[in-house]
């Protein structure tokens, strides 16, 4: 079995999307980890300020963006959360 991995880019309309979000603890993004589609018409991802160490979950469902906004101390984390959120764990988004 032979498992293959492909870099697929971000769509240019949640980029652009990103780029405008402001929050709380997360400073503008620096960096940020993008998921492929997962299903369910959901993409989701991690970004953040790296140099901050404040990182928010996101997901991108139907031209839509939702995020977190509570300063994640690391993407690993923020990332568990949303991807439980997206497969289907908690029946709410992680706060």
């Amino acid at each position: 079995m032979q498992i293959r991995v492909k870099a697929q880019a971000p769509p240019d309309a949640l980029v652009a999307a990103l780029s405008k979000v402001r929050l709380r603890y997360t400073c503008p993004i620096a960096v940020y980890v993008y998921l492929p589609y997962v299903g369910g018409g959901i993409d989701c991802g991690v970004f953040g300020d790296g140099e901050n160490g404040a990182y928010e979950w996101f997901t991108w469902r139907f031209g839509v963006l939702a995020t977190s906004d509570g300063a994640y101390g690391a993407p690993e984390i923020a990332l568990r959360d949303v991807l439980l959120w997206v497969l289907g764990m908690p029946s709410e988004p992680p706060k």
